[in-house]
């Protein structure tokens, strides 16, 4: 037998659209519950009859009590002299179990013993203060990950597209005004001259703007030169993995909800903000005649007009940051 399923196409203001989640055409009579839009046919689901239903309990409680009854027994074995135990895999980054106390070993001498554990391992001999300008959340490897629904019009070039993604660390925020000033500092003559004065403001914990691509990626090398890690500005598709982990729309700074540009807050350790909004961000990525493309949206964007793409740029604009990143 089959039950006849639906989806709710009006995503403006119904949630029930935007998670697409299946609606019996059969109870509903074939309209949403919750904005009453007329449902669009998605597939069927084939629900057995009730004797082969009950023979799959049957069998499936049997299977069940047996898995029960044998795990105890297998999960006491121990490994023999002759079968040595599997080494783990050496990972690039530090991974600690929510189960288990972190391995105090793990961190080397000169270490503080109050550093996140999470950090990438080449900054752990950096100085507190390197490390502060660099709080850091690491993306998981992505294979064939799906664009959610919540994310389509942010992304509405590759809304239907999967992701493959290797592990990296990006940056949890955007780098400040006073962050970007330390590395203005080592700077030459000819190149403060050619960057100009545009990105300054009094307030060092705004994200800085009006910053060249070419400054953007020499900050990043700036940072490897004064740690043991390799930065960069991130990829499109490196965005797309972090926004697919962290990004959530209802906290984007967009005009609808901000009239200007945020302040960098104290971010959680699970938490990447501005991913979407506040400002947008350069890339790696090479477009059309020396220009770079521009990832996400910016505060002066209204949610209508939200592209949905990356933009190809060669000006300094003052709705333009960055953020680096770390494979």
């Amino acid at each position: 037998m089959a039950l006849r399923l639906g989806v709710c196409k009006n995503k403006p203001t119904c949630s029930k659209a935007r998670v697409q989640e299946p609606i019996s055409m059969k109870w509903s009579k074939g309209f949403c519950p919750e904005c009453g839009k007329k449902l669009k046919p998605k597939y069927s689901s084939y629900i057995p009859k009730k004797p082969v239903f009950l023979i799959s309990v049957i069998v499936g409680g049997a299977v069940l009590i047996g898995w029960n009854y044998l795990t105890p027994f297998f999960s006491q074995r121990s490994f023999g002299d002759d079968e040595p135990q599997p080494e783990e895999p050496q990972s690039p980054f530090i991974h600690v179990s929510y189960d288990a106390q972190p391995n105090e070993q793990a961190l080397p001498s000169h270490v503080e013993e109050n550093v996140d554990v999470n950090m990438p391992k080449c900054l752990l001999s950096s100085s507190p203060e390197m490390r502060k300008r660099l709080p850091m959340a690491q993306v998981p490897k992505m294979q064939r990950e799906k664009i959610p629904g919540y994310l389509h019009a942010w992304m509405k070039a590759i809304a239907n597209s999967t992701i493959d993604e290797s592990p990296f660390f990006i940056m949890r925020r955007e780098v400040t005004v006073g962050e970007f000033q330390s590395y203005v500092d080592t700077l030459n003559s000819t190149d403060k001259e050619k960057l100009g004065e545009t990105w300054l403001q009094e307030d060092k914990d705004y994200p800085v703007a009006s910053v060249p691509w070419w400054a953007a990626q020499g900050y990043a090398d700036w940072l490897s030169k004064n740690t043991d890690c390799s930065f960069t500005l991130p990829t499109y598709n490196q965005w797309v993995a972090a926004a697919i982990h962290y990004a959530d729309p209802k906290k984007a700074v967009i005009r609808d909800t901000f009239e200007r540009k945020h302040r960098v807050h104290d971010e959680k350790p699970n938490e990447v903000v501005d991913l979407l909004g506040n400002l947008r961000e350069w890339s790696i990525d090479n477009c059309r005649k020396g220009g770079h493309y521009l990832l996400g949206e910016d505060y002066k964007t209204w949610q209508v007009n939200i592209a949905g793409k990356p933009f190809c740029e060669r000006s300094t604009l003052d709705t333009v940051g960055f953020r680096v990143v770390l494979q």
